[in-house]
């Protein structure tokens, strides 16, 4: 696995120039606490963002549940590791052009939100019989 990461970087690091970071401080464990302290009061003048972090957070750990839920029911399956695993690929393999295809821009296939079709799919897909 150390292999794959590292001849996946490889291209990265050949190329890739940071412009944009923090100068080194004298004392970087404060200073790094202040600017968090400064991020936090910039969400009392910024409501959008926080309920940009709240969504996400919700979203997040939506996506951890299903992937925690699935795992647990593909072992209470008999699936092994490799299984569970090939099932996640799988699973992200599909989601990708599902997404695309769902896409709700004005220039999609619905010239609208996607919502009012993929939520009731996805709850009719989620209340299917287990067994």
């Amino acid at each position: 696995m150390p292999l794959w990461w590292l001849l996946g970087a490889v291209p990265l690091l050949r190329s890739y120039r940071q412009i944009h970071y923090v100068e080194a401080q004298h004392e970087p464990v404060r200073d790094s606490f202040r600017r968090l302290g400064r991020v936090f009061s910039e969400l009392g003048r910024r409501p959008d963002i926080l309920f940009f972090l709240l969504a996400f957070f919700f979203y997040i750990d939506g996506v951890y549940t299903v992937i925690d839920m699935a795992t647990a029911y593909g072992t209470a399956l008999g699936l092994d590791t490799a299984g569970l695993l090939l099932a996640l690929l799988v699973t992200q393999v599909v989601a990708f052009p599902c997404s695309i295809f769902l896409d709700g821009s004005p220039e999609s296939w619905m010239q609208r939100s996607s919502c009012p079709f993929a939520l009731p799919l996805t709850l009719a897909l989620l209340c299917l019989p287990s067994g």
